[in-house]
């Protein structure tokens, strides 16, 4: 049984021997991290094999997604290491909700560029396409 109140205590969260993470907690935790790793690793041979970003813009937005799966990934199994082998400073609760808001900022960063910068940077190359159709060429 989880007790909830616990979250909302601050000596819960910055306490510098939290103990071991629970067997469940460890598995999921080892899961979701592989599946970071996993799914930048599978949008890489994707990229390669298929040519799933064809133009610069949705390159760069795929280069971005590698690089956060892989760096979060390999953050989340540091964090779970030093929980595992129960560091007191790096152990702490708090570490693993820092690395959550960063995620998840990050995540953000990545969609705002693709929803706004991406449709501009199509529509300038596309202009651009169209005016070469009316310029001399040497």
């Amino acid at each position: 049984m989880i007790d909830y109140q616990q979250f909302f205590d601050i000596q819960y969260w910055f306490t510098l021997n939290p103990g071991f993470l629970s067997i469940p907690a460890t598995i999921g935790f080892a899961v979701f991290f592989g599946l970071c790793i996993s799914a930048s690793l599978g949008l890489t041979l994707m990229a390669r094999k298929r040519k799933i970003a064809s133009n610069p813009a949705d390159k760069v937005v795929l280069a971005k997604t590698n690089t956060l799966l892989i760096s979060m990934g390999i953050i989340g199994y540091c964090l779970l290491f030093f929980s595992y082998q129960a560091i007191p400073i790096f152990s702490m609760r708090f570490l693993y909700l820092v690395w959550g808001l960063g995620f998840a900022i990050w995540a953000y960063v990545i969609w705002h560029y693709a929803a706004t910068e991406v449709p501009r940077i199509k529509d300038e190359r596309e202009k651009k396409r169209q005016l070469e159709k009316y310029t001399l060429k040497k």
